[in-house]
């Protein structure tokens, strides 16, 4: 642009009209004539300090400008003169002025011929105490999906001593001057942090003033992810910014799609789309997997004792210490494995049901809401019409889940089903998202006792069974997550991932 208009590129304003090039550029004129510049208005930056104010003038250095600094008691009240001249190397002018009396500013500039308007007037009042405190949220603990709450530590500070540049950031607007601890007066007072303010809300709404402490505990507000927001406030009144914190809970599932904690087994022809990792080692030195007589393993293996058997294979790494292979890797053989292998597990709730038992008739549909529940019994229905009990969503607490030929369990929402004893699915049931969808997250089964896909049946969930078999039985199905303390995977019967 300096080249297109014909401007120096070292000087703000090439005509020395009092006008900077941009500006007269902008408005049409010619930054190279000085009879039509208008005088830029500058607007200074002001911050208050113990009886005194700190003005930073923010005058571009290229302009040979000439400033007047006005102060008021009132911003529309008497303005009186309080610095003219040339602005100092670094923009900053110190006016003495008293504590807890407000302080109005407002500057002109004269360049060349000419003069600016007035900027628009700023106000501060200079105290003892004049720097907001600070705040800054953390964590205590890592935050999972299934926390009913989460303690938030609330780190707050009124300006600690040597570390008044970053008090110097509440007291300036974003984006400027953060370099002026030489001119703080160091006498000024810290009277100390007293009250707060933390809530889910931006505006604070549905909280109050309290009394300050570095510890929070607040209900988890929503599964996916919440912002929380919290104000400090000292015993001069002087009111922190507000500081944020985004939480996200996390998930606390492996990513593999079978883990056994002590064996995984699968059976002839079988299939395993994902990876398989067994945790700890077995005492008696079997392995702790086995790929049966043509089954598939289209992942990774970690396990301590590892046997493929004749037409099995294994596509990717297995992670070892030993190996039995008759079958094919596809993949790196690594060794050794340290066992127990390390794997993200959700904490397993307990399961305590006592409430009343729920049976679903002959070919029936029903809906359950939330709560705790005794023997849940599906009776079978036929093909063309199953026997459907519906979850609105949310926690379930059952005894055991009996499930006959021909029944569905579906989740309309996220649901937690915890079944404290046994969880049995008869041939061609199935449990899952309502509609037969895939997102396998939103059901998560926590099972005490053992777990059972029927003949031909499928399971859409995240299963966590640590004490516990789960089997899926002849040409079933399972989509999702599975986590048991043994899992055997039956003949034609195939597990994939989400």
């Amino acid at each position: 642009m300096e080249l297109w208009a014909r401007t120096s590129p070292l000087q703000a304003d090439s005509d020395g009209g009092g006008e900077t090039d941009g500006s007269e550029i902008a408005a049409g004129g010619d930054p190279l004539a000085s009879d039509d510049d208008a005088a830029s208005v500058f607007t200074p930056a002001v911050a208050p300090g113990h009886e005194r104010v700190i003005v930073d003038l923010r005058v571009p250095f290229m302009l040979d400008a000439s400033v007047q600094l006005q102060r008021a008691a009132e911003i529309d009240g008497t303005y009186e003169l309080r610095f003219s001249g040339l602005p100092p190397a670094d923009n900053i002018v110190i006016d003495p002025a008293p504590n807890d009396a407000q302080a109005c500013y407002r500057m002109r500039t004269t360049i060349g011929g000419a003069t600016s308007d007035w900027s628009t007037p700023l106000c501060v009042t200079p105290r003892i105490d004049p720097l907001a405190p600070l705040v800054q949220l953390s964590l205590l603990d890592r935050v999972t999906k299934r926390d009913q709450d989460v303690v938030v530590r609330v780190l707050a500070a009124d300006v600690p001593d040597g570390s008044l540049s970053r008090a110097v950031r509440t007291m300036w607007p974003a984006g400027q001057r953060l370099d002026l601890d030489p001119l703080l007066d160091p006498t000024m007072a810290q009277s100390g942090v007293v009250e707060m303010l933390v809530s889910t809300k931006a505006d604070f709404s549905d909280t109050s003033w309290e009394l300050y402490q570095d510890e929070v505990v607040l209900p988890l507000a929503d599964s996916s992810h919440f912002v929380v927001y919290a104000k400090v406030r000292d015993v001069a009144g002087n009111e922190s910014l507000t500081a944020t914190l985004s939480i996200r809970p996390i998930e606390v599932w492996p990513h593999e799609t079978i883990v056994g904690l002590r064996q995984v087994r699968l059976q002839k022809k079988s299939a395993v789309s994902g990876d398989i990792t067994v945790v700890h080692a077995r005492e008696n030195s079997k392995p702790e997997v086995i790929v049966g007589h043509g089954a598939k393993v289209s992942g990774s293996v970690r396990a301590d004792g590892v046997k493929v058997k004749l037409g099995g294979a294994i596509s990717s790494t297995v992670f070892h210490n030993t190996l039995s292979n008759h079958g094919m890797v596809g993949g790196s053989l690594l060794k050794p494995l340290f066992t127990p292998v390390n794997v993200a597990l959700p904490d397993f709730p307990e399961a305590s049901a006592c409430g009343k038992p729920v049976t679903l008739k002959h070919g029936k549909d029903s809906w359950l809401t939330p709560g705790s529940y005794g023997k849940v019994k599906l009776k079978s229905g036929k093909k063309n019409n199953p026997t459907v009990l519906t979850l609105a969503g949310g926690y379930y607490t059952f005894v055991r889940l009996l499930m006959s030929k021909y029944t569905r369990l579906e989740c309309a929402t996220a649901c937690e089903v915890r079944v404290a004893k046994q969880l049995a699915m008869g041939p061609s049931s199935y449990v899952g998202p309502q509609g037969d969808a895939t997102p396998s997250g939103q059901l998560e089964l926590f099972v005490g006792a053992g777990a059972t896909v029927g003949n031909g049946s499928k399971l859409v969930a995240r299963l966590f069974a640590p004490n516990a078999t789960l089997r899926f039985k002849k040409k079933a199905t399972g989509v999702g997550t599975f986590v048991a303390r043994r899992v055997v995977v039956g003949t034609k019967a195939s597990v994939k991932g989400n």
